[in-house]
């Protein structure tokens, strides 16, 4: 017979081990923030993932697209994965 035990402890001195992250991740977001401030003047007639797919091809870098017009995205957050910058698009 197989015996589990489950051992509970709580981690006392790591609690801000993802501050850095977390600060570049919400500079990211406000990048992108000002990105949309600046390039659309409305956003009614957009669903959110052509809001998505426009603002994506505005700060990202690709194969078809090799010179977006807010470059400094890419520079600034080198390799910031494409599933941070659609979390917004999420559907629960």
């Amino acid at each position: 017979m197989n015996r589990v035990r489950t051992l509970s402890h709580k981690i006392t001195n790591h609690s801000r081990i993802f501050d850095a992250t977390l600060d570049i991740y919400n500079d990211a977001l406000a990048f992108i923030i000002e990105v949309i401030e600046k390039g659309f003047d409305t956003l009614g007639e957009m669903t959110t993932k052509s809001i998505t797919v426009a603002v994506e091809k505005l700060i990202h870098t690709t194969k078809s697209n090799p010179s977006p017009k807010c470059r400094a995205f890419n520079v600034r957050f080198y390799k910031f994965p494409s599933y941070f910058r659609r979390e917004g698009n999420r559907s629960f």
